[in-house]
């Protein structure tokens, strides 16, 4: 199984012009486009061990939560399921 690289997601959001990107456990990751919420088709749904390293890897990045580099804004939401 590929490993999840967070950065190739942040990328192609990037590149997509993706408003949001969506992460969760057990689905393949989503970017939203033009207000729709579109599955990434290439990609494997993510594991909980693929999340745990993105919050591992967004958490050394929290100095630029809620500011702008480069014209992106980045905000780090994590919400439990139940």
């Amino acid at each position: 199984m590929p490993i999840f690289d967070i950065n190739n997601l942040l990328l192609d959001g990037v590149m997509s012009s993706a408003s949001d990107i969506h992460i969760c456990a057990g689905a393949k990751p989503a970017l939203r486009i033009n207000g729709t919420l579109v599955r990434r088709p290439y990609a494997e749904p993510i594991t909980k061990e693929d999340m745990d390293n993105v919050i591992n890897t967004l958490s050394l990045r929290n100095s630029l939560q809620g500011s702008t580099k480069r014209g992106v804004r980045f905000q780090l939401q994590l919400l439990q399921r139940s």
